[in-house]
């Protein structure tokens, strides 16, 4: 499982690290941006990520922000229901 841990806290970013690495490979990015552009990198390399766990306030770009993004980004590549981002 990959996963994506988008926190501008470092301690938070470290905890959540430690508590999901059990469940697979863990990025980290800390800022709306940072995240947008990891989410695309993944995507672009065919390896999209499996959970994205998104900070509500972060720097340059919100997790709000940041999902929205996302999500226009799968409606532009028509993405498959089944291979979305799961929204809480």
């Amino acid at each position: 499982m990959r996963i994506l841990i988008a926190e501008d806290d470092l301690g938070s970013r470290v905890y959540m690290q430690h508590f999901l690495k059990c469940f697979g490979e863990c990025d980290l990015t800390a800022d709306g941006i940072e995240t947008v552009d990891a989410f695309l990198m993944a995507w672009e390399e065919g390896e999209p990520y499996d959970l994205i766990c998104l900070d509500i306030m972060m720097p340059k770009l919100d997790g709000l922000k940041v999902l929205k993004i996302i999500r226009d980004l799968e409606k532009k590549d028509r993405l498959k229901k089944i291979s979305r981002q799961p929204s809480l």
